[in-house]
């Protein structure tokens, strides 16, 4: 059975630490898988992630339960995934899903490593991805904690930490 509530001991300053090491995770993950720099933006007026994109989620349950999510319009992630791969990947591909599905599975996985050093302990599901047309992250019972952008001579992404909506 489960609830919509939360950890009693799951606060904010553990939410805006959980959201701080994701910007660690992603700028971590992708300078050692993709040998490039993630650099973070300010806003999403500066990132243009409409049009056809991918995205990839993977939760983390544990003492917390939150979703990372990885989105990229599809001319970053055919340039990511070729960095990751070494090895060009048409966005169509079957191999596309599965390189941004590693990509965010890698983040989540720093994210985790991250989350256990401050003693929050949880485990990671296996990538769900989703390719499309202006797709976007909805969720119901659940709260983006903050939508990040990051920019890389490659081109813009973002990506984002959901958690448990906090009953009043």
């Amino acid at each position: 059975m489960t609830t919509d509530t939360i950890a009693p001991d799951k606060t904010g300053a553990q939410l805006q630490a959980a959201d701080n090491s994701l910007v660690e995770a992603v700028v971590s993950t992708i300078a050692s898988v993709c040998k490039t720099q993630a650099t973070p933006k300010a806003q999403r007026a500066e990132v243009r992630v409409d049009g056809e994109k991918i995205i990839a989620s993977v939760s983390l349950v544990g003492d917390v339960e939150m979703t990372v999510f990885l989105g990229m319009p599809s001319a970053t992630a055919v340039a990511l995934a070729e960095k990751f791969a070494g090895f060009k990947v048409p966005f169509e591909s079957p191999d596309m899903a599965d390189a941004i599905g590693e990509l965010g599975n890698m983040i989540a996985g720093d994210l985790k490593i991250r989350l256990d050093r401050s003693g929050l302990k949880a485990n990671i599901s296996l990538p769900t991805v989703f390719r499309g047309q202006d797709l976007t992250v909805t969720t119901p019972k659940w709260e983006i904690i903050r939508d990040h952008f990051f920019g890389t001579p490659s081109g813009d992404f973002m990506a984002g930490l959901c958690s448990r909506k906090l009953k009043p």
